[in-house]
This record gives C-alpha cells, sequence and structure tokens, in this order.
C-alpha cells in the first residue's frame, strides 16, 4: 500500500512513452506530408509555368508565323505593283515611241506635199503676174506659211516634251535681237491700228550670252499673241537688268511683254500653260491657234533656267514676263554658228544631182534652179545615183531620204564607204519632211553634211549650193551635236483676217455618175495656169497619169507577193502626186490603201485596188475635161 502510488506511475509512465511514440510518428507524418505537399505544390506551380510558357511560345509562333504570311503577301503585293509599274513604263515608253513615229509620218506626209504646192507657188509669184493673181498666189504662200507653222510648233512642243531640245550658248547683241522682234511684229500691229511699243533699260547690256534663237522665239509668241487678243491701245515688249553684273560675270535681266488687250479670268490663268488650252473654247475660233505656243514657250524658258508668268484682269490687259541669269557678252556671234558664204564672190556653175523618185519634186527643184548657171540632173532612185556616180563626176547631191529601193541615207552610207576617192567627198544634202532630233542624228551618222527641210525653201536651197561651191562646210560628212536648221525669213500671216472666196462659175460636170468635184478639184490647176502654158500643163497630166497606170499594175502585183509594205509605199506615192495636181478621189482612195496595208488582210486591200482602174478613167475624163475648157 506504501508503494501503491509507485506501483501507479508505471502504466502511467508506458501510456506517457507510447504517447510520445505515438505524437512523433504523428508529426513525421504530418512532416512528411507537409513535404510531399510542398513538392507537389512546386511541381504543380512549374507544371502552370511551363503550360504558360509553352502557352505564350505557341501563340508567338503563331503570330511570327502570321507576320511571316503578311509579310510575304506583302512582298507579293510589292512585286505585282512592280510589275504593274514596269508594264505600265512599258506601256508608256511603247506609247511615247508611237506618238514620235505618228508625229514623224505626220511630219513627212504634210512636208512631202507642201514641197510642190509652196514650190509652184514661189514660181508663180516670181511670174508675171496680174495683180488678182498675184493676190490669190499670195494668200496660198501665207496660208501654206500658216501651216508650216503649225507643224513646226507640233514638232517643237515634242522636242520639249522628250527633253531633246538643244540649247546655244553664244554671245550676242540683245538690244538688236529686241528691236528685231518688234520690226517683225509691226505690220500685224499696224494691221489692226494698234501701237507696238520697246522699252528697253538704260543699263541693259548690250552683248549677252545665251540662245538668241530661242529667246526670239519665245518673244516673238509672246508679242504674235499680245497684238493677236488686243483690239485697241498698245503692246509693250520691255526688257530690264534687274541685278547688277555680279563677280561671275552674270546678270538678272526682266523680260515682259505688256498689252491692253481682253485679259484673262483668274479661273482661266491656271491652264493658260497646258498644251492646247485656251482661256476659252471661243478663242481659237475668234482668234484661230492651236494652244500650244504658249506651251512651247513655258518649255524654252524652262529649258533656259527661269520660270513664265502672268499678271492679268480680264477686260483689263495682260502681262508676260520672267528673268533669266544671263553672263555679259563681248560681241555678236550669233551668226556665226555656220560659216556663211562670202559675199561679193562668184560662184562657180555646179552639177549636181537630185536623187528623188518622185518627178514632181525633181521639178519643183529644177524650176527653182532654172534661172541658175547651176546644172541639174535629176535621178529616180539611189541604186541609179551610184552607179552614175561610177561614171560621171558631180559637185553636190541633193538626196531625197524615203525611197522604196534605197533609202537616201543608207545609200550616202555606200558612197562615203566606196573606194573610189573621188566621189567619197561629195557634198550630201538630205532632202526629208522627217526633221525630228534623231531623224537628223541619223543623216549625220550616214555621212550627210546638211538637210533641208520639206517644203523646200528656195533660199535655203540657193544658199546651201553657195556653200558647197565655196566648199565652206565646216566638217564634211561628220557628225555633228545639232544640224544647221534652216530658217524662213518671218512674215507676217494674219491669220484672223478675212479671205474672200471665189467660186468656180465652171458647171458642175459629171463623171460616170460621179460628181466632177469628187475627182478633181479644178482650183489646184487653175493656179497653174498663169505661169505655164496649158500645153506644157498637159504634158505634165499626161506624165502623172501614165506614172499612176504604172503605180497601180506594181500595186497588184505587189500584192500577189504579199508584199504588203510595197503595197502601202506605192500607195504612199500616188498620194502625193495625185494630191498635188487636184485627183482628189485618187489621192484619197490611195491614203486609204497606205493605211490598210499595214494592217488589213489582202482580201479588203484587193477590194481597195479594184476601184483604182475606174477612178483613174474618171481622172483622166476629168482631166481632158479641165484641159478642153482651158485651150485658147
Amino acid at each position: 500500500a506504501i508503494n501503491a502510488f509507485w506501483y501507479s506511475l508505471i502504466p502511467q509512465a508506458f501510456f506517457f512513452v507510447v504517447a510520445t511514440k505515438l505524437k512523433l510518428e504523428n508529426d513525421f507524418e504530418n512532416i512528411k506530408l507537409s513535404r510531399t505537399l510542398e513538392i507537389e505544390e512546386t511541381e504543380t506551380v512549374s507544371r502552370l509555368r511551363q503550360s504558360k510558357e509553352n502557352t505564350e511560345q505557341t501563340r508567338l509562333l503563331k503570330v511570327i508565323e502570321q507576320e511571316r504570311k503578311v509579310l510575304g503577301e506583302l512582298r507579293k503585293s510589292e512585286a505585282r505593283r512592280t510589275d504593274e509599274m514596269r508594264i505600265a513604263k512599258d506601256e508608256a515608253d511603247q506609247a511615247n515611241k508611237a506618238k514620235s513615229a505618228f508625229l514623224a509620218v505626220v511630219s513627212h506626209e504634210i512636208r512631202t506635199p507642201m514641197t510642190g504646192i509652196m514650190g509652184m507657188v514661189r514660181l508663180l509669184l516670181d511670174s508675171n503676174l496680174t495683180k488678182e493673181q498675184k493676190d490669190y498666189a499670195q494668200t496660198v504662200q501665207d496660208s501654206s506659211d500658216a501651216m508650216l507653222a503649225l507643224l513646226n510648233d507640233i514638232l517643237d512642243f515634242e522636242k520639249i516634251e522628250q527633253g531633246k531640245m538643244a540649247f546655244e550658248n553664244i554671245s550676242f547683241d540683245l538690244h538688236r535681237l529686241i528691236n528685231g522682234v518688234t520690226t517683225l511684229m509691226n505690220g500685224h500691229a499696224a494691221q489692226k491700228n494698234i501701237g507696238l511699243k520697246t522699252k528697253i533699260g538704260d543699263n541693259l547690256p548690250k552683248y549677252v550670252y545665251g540662245d538668241p534663237t530661242r529667246l526670239r522665239q519665245v518673244l516673238l509668241n509672246l508679242t504674235g499673241n499680245a497684238v493677236k487678243f488686243t483690239t485697241e491701245g498698245h503692246v509693250t515688249l520691255t526688257a530690264e537688268l534687274m541685278k547688277e553684273k555680279t563677280a561671275d560675270g552674270t546678270c538678272e535681266i526682266y523680260f515682259g511683254v505688256n498689252d491692253t488687250g481682253v485679259g484673262i479670268p483668274e479661273d482661266a490663268q491656271k491652264d493658260l500653260f497646258s498644251p492646247f488650252s485656251q482661256a476659252d473654247t471661243s478663242i481659237s475660233r475668234k482668234f484661230g491657234g492651236t494652244g500650244l505656243g504658249l506651251a512651247i514657250s513655258k518649255g524654252l524658258v524652262q529649258g533656259m533656267k527661269s520660270e513664265i508668268n502672268i499678271r492679268s484682269k480680264e477686260n483689263e490687259g495682260s502681262t508676260f514676263f520672267f528673268t533669266i541669269n544671263m553672263p555679259v557678252g563681248d560681241s555678236d556671234s550669233s551668226g556665226n554658228k555656220f560659216i556663211a558664204p562670202k559675199k561679193d564672190v562668184a560662184i562657180n556653175p555646179l552639177k549636181i544631182m537630185v536623187v528623188d523618185d518622185n518627178k514632181i519634186n525633181q521639178k519643183v527643184i529644177q524650176g527653182f534652179l532654172e534661172k541658175t548657171p547651176h546644172t541639174v540632173t535629176a535621178i529616180d532612185s539611189a541604186q541609179i545615183a551610184i552607179n552614175r556616180l561610177e561614171k560621171e563626176m558631180f559637185d553636190l547631191i541633193l538626196m531625197d531620204i524615203e525611197m522604196p529601193d534605197l533609202k537616201g541615207d543608207e545609200a550616202t552610207k555606200h558612197i562615203r564607204q566606196s573606194g573610189n576617192d573621188k566621189i567619197k567627198d561629195i557634198p550630201i544634202i538630205a532632202l526629208t519632211g522627217n526633221t525630228m532630233p534623231q531623224d537628223i542624228e541619223k543623216y549625220y551618222a550616214a555621212g550627210m553634211n546638211g538637210f533641208i527641210a520639206k517644203p523646200i525653201d528656195i533660199d535655203l536651197l540657193k544658199s546651201t549650193i553657195n556653200k558647197a561651191g565655196q566648199n565652206v562646210f565646216d566638217n564634211p560628212h561628220a557628225k555633228v551635236k545639232e544640224a544647221p536648221k534652216g530658217k524662213k525669213k518671218s512674215k507676217t500671216v494674219f491669220k484672223g483676217a478675212e479671205v474672200k472666196v471665189t467660186q468656180s462659175s465652171k458647171p458642175t460636170e459629171k463623171t460616170d455618175d460621179v460628181p466632177h468635184e469628187q475627182v478633181l478639184k479644178d482650183e489646184t490647176l487653175d493656179t497653174l495656169k498663169a505661169h505655164l502654158k496649158i500645153k506644157d500643163i498637159q504634158d505634165m497630166l499626161n506624165d502623172v497619169i501614165d506614172k499612176n497606170d504604172e503605180i497601180i499594175k506594181a500595186m497588184h502585183d505587189a500584192l500577189a507577193q504579199n508584199k504588203t509594205d510595197d503595197v502601202s509605199a506605192r500607195a504612199h506615192e500616188m498620194k502625193g502626186m495625185s494630191g498635188n495636181f487636184g485627183l482628189i478621189e485618187l489621192s484619197d482612195q490611195a491614203a486609204k490603201i497606205e493605211t490598210k496595208a499595214k494592217t488589213e488582210p489582202t482580201l479588203v486591200l484587193t477590194g481597195l485596188l479594184d476601184p483604182l482602174a475606174e477612178m483613174q478613167k474618171r481622172a483622166k475624163k476629168a482631166l481632158n475635161h479641165w484641159v478642153d475648157s482651158n485651150k485658147d
């Protein structure tokens, strides 16, 4: 009983030990579980992080892939745009080439018949005409000059557009140029009863460096426009020094043309310098003109490193002005670009060969030179000319370019490359209606010494012959930067003047149920009567008819051999020759054949060629009727 207390402690100690053990085991299990949970949580977080990273990476890959696709589409789109731009550029280049080719054709087609027209008119004016006849002939010449001026405007505009307009830089007399412009326009101003003044600044340099031809062209254009659009008051051409000569010898000069004319509304001024543009649609009807003059003037002034401007109010007149930086010159060398024949020197008679497949053109040149001491030999083809040169010596060759068997520039190459030293250096001048810069370069590259544009200017023709007689060509058959330009003396053309046309009093005739006036234009032949005898005219007409018979047969033969280019060339010849003598039905039909031969099939061409025989018969009948009615 005394130790019972201690005995009771034994189970308690056992239970304490067991409880302690259980507690320790439980704590260990808790720690183990906690660690397991912690590991699992870490693994879960790691898996979540990895999943998130994988998701982000996947999305990034998708974004990168999308961007790659977008960039690919952009590259494809850029490639398409590049291809489209290249195609558009090619098409624009082709269109530009087509336009240039068209202008070359237009130039040739207009200038060739103009050679006959203006040549015959010049011969008529040199003959014994009555006052009335001379007035008629002068009207024809003025109209021809106007037509030629229009053609030159178109060609000048084309040169400016292509950037092929060449500018000189020579010393010239500026005062003389300005006074010359007003002198040329005085007649036009006097015709309209308006004043024309010149205002030259006191300190304006007398001699400057620049391009006198282009500057004169701009001032003539602006002054001519001012006179045309001024009905009362005056026109003033002003030239003043704006800035004194600088250290490099350059001064700034102001040029202005002021008028008291109709003025230009402000809303119309913005398009005034655009090609074929005028202030309103009534301008061209009332005053005439193409709308190219100001566009050309703008291009020329820009070529001289300046800009042309306008100040104008409706019904208060206008002022066109520009300033140019021009170095001060020391002399007038503008007339020395090409060596002129020496004065008071007798020119020995020359043997001249004219190579042209068109008989009419041959007769025009022979007519021009009939009263000179020179001997003219006409040759129909380049190949015959080459053969003739092997047997006979000539002092000068006037060579047509467009010929059927061998072109003039190709013939020139053959002559220059021949082994015959006597003929290699004969001066050769091109006779051509194609006067674009690339054409002129081609003539010089072939070895020609110069060119004379069709229609042929008699003064330029004689000047060229004189140069050949004095051997003053700068460098025989050498290619030069710019070809000599044969400028005609400027003439005042009254485009707005009323011209009375006298109607023919002859009764209308019919030729095989076709009205006479649709077959033959009598007025064309009437102009020849005052200069030539009826018999001579009849001989020329017989030659034309015979030549047309020959051409018609040649076209049929060429078509049978499918040589459409030959058909076109022969039709071109018939068109010009028949038109020169008023055979309008034949000329029009030949023009259709010339155009269609380049595109239409043989069957269509056959349908166009077949009517020529009947048209030829009608032409013969109409010509016989005209001859009979005009015989004394």
